[in-house]
């Protein structure tokens, strides 16, 4: 239904984008990447398309080619010609590329680019995280203390048409208290602090369908990968596949469900689970060192 949807306006850009809601939300990123591309010919400068095409090509490991995207998108809505629409667009494609390559060390640094109270919150979380993983305790409490902050205004707004986001508000600064938790090595404290930030994605109100509801990685996949450095397989592994039900074919969930199967010992679903890694990152980087870890497990 959403190909042949696609098919009946092809030079009017939000028909050519919409079917990618259903597309990316089946994991199926190749067609959604075609969805987006085609919403950009018809319109250049309709940066919610571009936002689903950096997702899609993320979680295809195309890493290389998004960053080129962003840099493009960088430059020109800091020239005489950007402005509020691109600044915004810099904020969502630039924050999936930080959360999406794991690139700590710029996020910890990132750069407010759009000054809307829901988009400053996302900045404020992805700082956090950044500074929290490199270890520069202070600089991610000082983020908490301001998303927290942050947060308390959102809820005074009262507004139902942001209550959704705000939860999700909610969920990322749980995730940098986490995150700091673990860096200072108080597991159990972040561990108990996870499972606050999964109980509120998994309840009512809350719609968790990235890229579209928000930025924020997803709360089972941060406590996922959390338990698999504490070698909790079994756990960790029961976390990957509730973020797999929600967000299928998502890179690093994926990542996180082969890692547990092989760790606890269970050979063959971890050779399966590679395998259709493996197939997701068909047109990935060739460097990538998540093919190559992939590639390594079934050699060996």
């Amino acid at each position: 239904a959403a190909r042949r949807y696609a098919g009946i306006a092809p030079l009017m850009t939000h028909a050519q984008h919409m079917p990618s809601h259903i597309f990316a939300g089946l994991g199926m990123w190749n067609d959604s990447n075609a969805s987006n591309e085609g919403a950009l010919e018809a319109n250049p400068r309709y940066y919610h398309a571009l936002m689903y095409l950096v997702y899609g090509h993320l979680q295809l490991g195309q890493w290389s080619y998004v960053k080129r995207l962003v840099d493009e998108l960088r430059d020109f809505s800091s020239s005489p010609q950007g402005g509020t629409r691109e600044q915004r667009g810099m904020h969502s494609v630039n924050t999936w590329l930080l959360l999406e390559t794991r690139d700590w060390p710029a996020a910890a640094e990132v750069p407010v680019y759009y000054e809307a109270p829901l988009e400053v919150a996302e900045t404020l979380y992805i700082r956090g995280l950044g500074a929290a993983h490199t270890g520069r305790l202070l600089d991610a409490r000082e983020s908490l203390r301001e998303l927290k902050e942050m947060l308390t205004r959102l809820d005074q707004v009262n507004d139902s048409g942001i209550a959704s986001r705000t939860q999700l508000v909610r969920i990322q600064a749980l995730q940098v208290e986490a995150t700091i938790a673990f860096a200072e090595e108080n597991y159990a404290e972040a561990i108990a602090t996870m499972h606050k930030a999964t109980a509120i994605e998994d309840g009512p109100g809350v719609q968790r369908a990235p890229p579209d509801s928000g930025t924020g990685l997803p709360a089972h996949e941060v406590l996922g990968e959390m338990l698999l450095e504490l070698q909790r397989y079994a756990e960790a592994r029961e976390h990957f596949e509730l973020a797999l039900e929600r967000t299928p074919k998502r890179l690093h969930s994926m990542l996180g469900l082969a890692r547990s199967a092989a760790g606890s010992g269970d050979k063959e679903s971890a050779k399966r689970i590679y395998s259709e890694l493996l197939a997701l990152l068909a047109d990935a980087d060739p460097a990538l060192e998540i093919g190559a870890e992939a590639r390594r497990y079934l050699a060996e």
